[in-house]
């Protein structure tokens, strides 16, 4: 309660302007009540963060459990990650300034949810190599690679709020991509 009411605020009135008190007047819990959990609005915006990229990695890694083969491994990876951003965009309606003002304040967790993301399409690739359906010399590079090209489409897809055609365009190189892994 108290990360989607912080979040709200931040948003809606910037990091700098939203004190700990506005955050436990709008979460109807005793200013001192708050200092139990957070010690300050930087943790309280760290939280929020790590919150949402652990709801990102669980949704990704159940839906790319359904999958059946390693290329339509890569593509739920990708849709479900879309939709996720999608989602973000929605439960977070940063303005511009508020996005950039408060990312830095996120570096860390954005940093370990990144590895993380970067670990699990490496499994996905090795997984793939290993059974004869991916040539690939160094998965931990092309796995790096991949999520590079996504992250760029992440962050003018955040800047703008969702395009059709930035979706199309991760889709369609992703299946470049895809293609580049298969066995000749």
């Amino acid at each position: 309660m108290i990360l989607v009411v912080a979040l709200d605020l931040f948003a809606r009135y910037g990091f700098k302007k939203t004190t700990m008190g506005d955050i436990a007047k709008a979460a109807h819990i005793g200013k001192a009540t708050i200092y139990n959990y957070f010690e300050s609005k930087e943790a309280v915006f760290a939280a929020g963060v790590e919150s949402h990229c652990l709801e990102f990695s669980l949704a990704i890694s159940q839906a790319v459990e359904t999958a059946t083969t390693h290329e339509e491994k890569i593509r739920v990876w990708l849709s479900t990650r879309m939709d996720m951003v999608r989602k973000l965009l929605k439960d977070i309606d940063f303005t511009d300034e508020a996005l950039f003002e408060l990312l830095p304040l996120a570096r860390e967790a954005k940093r370990k949810h990144f590895d993380q993301e970067i670990g699990f399409l490496e499994e996905l690739i090795v997984k793939g190599k290993n059974d004869g359906v991916y040539q690939v010399k160094y998965p931990h590079i092309a796995a790096n690679a991949l999520f590079l090209a996504i992250r760029g489409i992440d962050i003018v897809y955040l800047r703008y709020h969702g395009s059709p055609d930035l979706e199309a365009t991760a889709k369609e190189m992703l299946e470049i991509f895809i293609r580049g892994l298969k066995t000749r």
